[in-house]
């Protein structure tokens, strides 16, 4: 009964994001479908999940009703958006050639510094265990150092750099209506990186901000020759989309198969162990697409945790203030479940409940439904980058909202600060060729 209630109400959901926006593509839609989804797998139960608790459906609904609620407020309290059409030349992409001229030089150098970073973690790893099939063998441990914070000598933060080109190659993509080289360079060293790290987190997002900011900044493009919302769908749009989705599965899969995951579950059905072996749809993929709420249920069962307030929302910022000895350093992994298998990822509404308390997956979601739905119209009626960067991130955190909150992340913080400030760095560099040509 439960799998038939969320297929519909995820369904009703995403037809009410399509009617408000007029496209397919909005963060209703997002929203509802990953959140439907992922609750619809588990409940499914081909893993042996424990049952949620009735206070975990109350947060899950209510957070979502609050976000919808959100999102409407903006809508219907701005009639002049149902009117309204783009009439600003789009900012900075007026003149595509000097555009494009920065944009590239940006995306080879952050791309490099991101890539020799990755680099420069390998190297780490083949000066600690000598080759790279005494890595793989030792896969487990690396994964567990990585997540204790014990892998000395690997340089911080250039991954960060590899999410700025993402950024920058999307919109290049955008302009020439085409998956580019920059492009695949621009996600190599972010792949590269978790590869080292043994991780899927950095590639997901990676794809998310590329395939975002793509679609985005086509609408920018045409906005003078579109309604609001609408969307000509180009076959160069089509083919870089296929080539990204392709690319992205199997950097997934190669991943998962370096990772050397564990695919034997006792709790799992035998519809679940017939998948061992798949190159991509295996046991541990359907764990990490299904069990997050699972683990929220468990941690608000539980209540144990005691947290400093937003210590989860800005960790970066708690962890940059505990350097100073005010606070106890936090650690950027949380505790794990046993939800029969153990995990620790339970949602970005975890985080939230832990630090603002109830009222925090209430009026969170709200105002993340209400400050992205007035970006996504600004954004349609002033081409503005500045814009785009706020929507792309914000559509970051919903769609990441079923693992995690993304503030939690310094590649996420310090990618948006840097990305801003070449933003600013194109508009002058825009502005001096305008001068110079008069």
């Amino acid at each position: 009964m439960s799998l038939f209630l969320i297929f519909i109400f995820s369904l009703l959901f995403i037809f009410l994001g399509r009617v408000i926006f007029k496209n397919w593509f909005n963060h209703i839609v997002f929203y509802t479908a990953i959140w439907g989804g992922m609750l619809f797998l588990y409940e499914l139960k081909l893993l042996k999940y424990h049952s949620l608790t009735m206070h975990a459906w109350i947060v899950i609904i209510g957070s979502f009703l609050s976000f919808i609620i959100g999102t409407l407020t903006y809508t219907y309290s701005k009639g002049i958006f149902k009117e309204a059409k783009p009439s600003i030349r789009p900012q900075y992409l007026g003149d595509f050639q000097s555009s494009l001229k920065f944009i590239k030089i940006t995306i080879l150098v952050t791309a490099t510094i991101s890539l020799l970073g990755a680099l420069q973690h390998w190297a780490v790893l083949f000066n600690k265990y000598g080759s790279l099939p005494s890595i793989l063998i030792n896969a487990n441990e690396i994964y567990r150092l990585r997540v204790q914070d014990e892998i000395p000598g690997v340089l911080p933060y250039l991954s960060i750099f590899g999410f700025v080109a993402v950024f920058f190659a999307a919109i290049e993509s955008g302009i020439k209506k085409k998956f580019t080289i920059l492009s695949l360079y621009s996600l190599l060293g972010v792949i590269i990186k978790e590869f080292a790290l043994l991780g899927r987190h950095g590639i997901l997002t990676g794809f998310i901000e590329y395939f975002v900011v793509l679609y985005f900044i086509r609408k920018i493009i045409n906005a003078n020759k579109t309604e609001i919302g609408s969307f000509r769908i180009e076959r160069g749009t089509i083919v870089s989309t296929i080539l990204l989705i392709i690319f992205f599965v199997t950097s997934i899969a190669l991943v998962k198969n370096v990772r050397g995951a564990f695919e034997s579950y006792r709790s799992s059905t035998k519809e679940l162990n017939k998948l061992k072996g798949g190159f991509l749809i295996t046991p541990s993929i359907y764990l990490y697409a299904s069990s997050h709420v699972g683990v929220l249920s468990r941690y608000l069962f539980e209540n144990s945790e005691i947290n400093n307030f937003g210590e989860n929302t800005f960790l970066p910022a708690h962890r940059i203030i505990s350097k100073f000895g005010v606070i106890n350093p936090p650690s950027y992994y949380q505790k794990g479940y046993n939800i029969p298998m153990w995990t620790n990822t339970g949602t970005y509404l975890r985080e939230l409940y832990s630090d603002f308390g109830p009222i925090g997956v209430f009026l969170i979601p709200y105002l993340l439904g209400l400050i992205t739905t007035f970006f996504w119209y600004r954004l349609f009626l002033s081409g503005n980058l500045i814009d785009l960067l706020i929507i792309s991130h914000l559509y970051l955190i919903i769609i990441m909202s079923f693992l995690t909150m993304s503030t939690r992340s310094s590649n996420f913080i310090m990618s948006f600060v840097i990305i801003y400030l070449l933003l600013k760095m194109l508009d002058k560099f825009c502005a001096n060729n305008e001068n110079n040509a008069t």
